[in-house]
């Protein structure tokens, strides 16, 4: 999520588990040389040190949001905190939501 590229200047790629340091054995870790943040979207592209071993995913356009609905179901992941900062879970988490568009979103969570 670009709301949180602002950590960090590495990436860690296969890495799941924060509290198990033999997940660090199957990680691969790179520099970040470049972001380019796409607000509208809220995703950000890394250009990386090296070429991960990791399979590729497809990028969405801005055409692709045209053709959702409340039906559509979203995936949400990673290490979530709460409202206090505090780290919920070591685990990598994800969930399904449903998507809602971004005016809705923005009235809801004050943009």
């Amino acid at each position: 999520a670009a709301h949180c590229s602002y950590y960090g200047a590495r990436i860690k790629i296969g890495y799941w588990d924060m509290n198990n340091a033999a997940n660090d054995a199957g990680a691969e870790e790179f520099d970040i040389l470049f972001k380019e943040v796409h607000r509208i979207s809220d995703v950000v592209l890394f250009k990386l040190s090296g070429k991960s071993r990791a399979q590729t995913v497809k990028l969405v356009s801005d055409n692709t949001y045209k053709g959702l609905s409340s039906a559509s179901m979203l995936w949400v992941i990673g290490w979530a905190r709460n409202q206090n900062g505090v780290l919920t879970s070591s685990k990598l988490q994800h969930v399904g939501v449903n998507y809602i568009s971004n005016t809705l979103c923005n009235d809801k969570y004050s943009g």
